[in-house]
């Protein structure tokens, strides 16, 4: 009775193999459309703006998660799909923080942010450092959740000037044409901030020694020479970027990165004066960086 079963199980699946081999090779559909580079989306104005930024920059402008409409057909019926950008986990998730954001709505806001981009961000950094794509939206704001037993609460929402996703970077005017120059410049070194958090680790370790040599006897056990919680002691950044464990060696990087980025050299100088492995840590970072085509200052 096995063998019988067995056999039967056999022409049954040869038989699958002789139908699919009959139909032809599978071959998927919209393979000469770049999600991208279409207009599904898009007015010919706007269109016109995308088209400039990728002649200007070799890098796609979006001002909408959705990108393309594709149509399929299937035995039910024909289906039209929705093709949207692929944000990472780090952007769409909603377990210990959040992203949120609102998109440009009007041609002239949208040529705006454009030049903006352009114009006074792309300019402090190396070519080599352009995403594939950029999604430009109105405003980005990201929410970290605080976990104490079963209880959830919210720390304050930051405004965010860019995050670094899969296939795009996500950069946010948040009122960028009604600052003065003084803010306006802050806030492109809030949009830098988000891009060089999402490529630092682009560069190889070794180009952060000069960086790690400070704090290089504390990384392993810092405790051990912790006084009073006094970690700017030992050249760490207390709670800045990370919730916890900003004394390591992975954290120390991206925690400095933030803060240099949030305040210009002299609010640094004046909130870190008084521990000089905290100044000689950030103008580490700051030559690391501009070696390798980043404009800090």
């Amino acid at each position: 009775m096995k063998n019988i079963l067995l056999f039967l199980f056999v022409v049954v699946v040869g038989a699958l193999f002789v139908e699919c081999s009959e139909d032809g090779e599978l071959t998927p559909t919209f393979i000469d459309r770049d999600r991208y580079n279409v207009s599904d989306f898009s007015s010919q104005e706007e269109m016109e703006i995308r088209n400039r930024f990728y002649e200007e920059t070799g890098c796609f402008l979006v001002f909408n998660d959705s990108l393309a409409k594709r149509e399929a057909v299937t035995p039910a019926g024909i289906y039209i799909f929705v093709d949207t950008i692929d944000l990472n986990y780090a952007a769409s998730s909603r377990t210990q923080h959040k992203f949120d954001y609102t998109k440009l709505s009007t041609i002239e806001e949208k040529e705006a942010a454009a030049d903006f981009l352009l114009n006074e961000v792309l300019t402090r950094m190396d070519t080599i450092y352009y995403p594939y794509s950029f999604f430009m939206v109105d405003s980005l704001i990201f929410t970290r959740y605080m976990v104490a037993g079963s209880m959830i609460s919210y720390r304050d929402p930051i405004v965010m000037g860019s995050w670094v996703c899969y296939s795009t970077t996500i950069v946010a005017c948040n009122g960028v044409f009604d600052m003065d120059a003084e803010e306006r410049e802050s806030y492109v070194r809030e949009v830098q901030k988000g891009m060089v958090l999402g490529m630092y680790t682009q560069l190889d370790s070794l180009d952060y020694v000069e960086f790690y040599n400070y704090s290089a006897d504390y990384y392993e056990d810092p405790y051990e020479y912790l006084v009073d919680e006094n970690w700017e002691e030992l050249g760490f950044i207390p709670n800045v970027w990370v919730n916890q464990e900003w004394y390591t060696q992975a954290n120390d990087v991206p925690t400095y990165i933030w803060e240099i980025f949030s305040m210009t050299k002299e609010e640094f100088d004046k909130k870190y004066g008084q521990w000089s492995i905290v100044l000689n840590k950030r103008d580490a970072m700051v030559r690391i960086l501009e070696r390798h085509g980043i404009k800090v200052y």
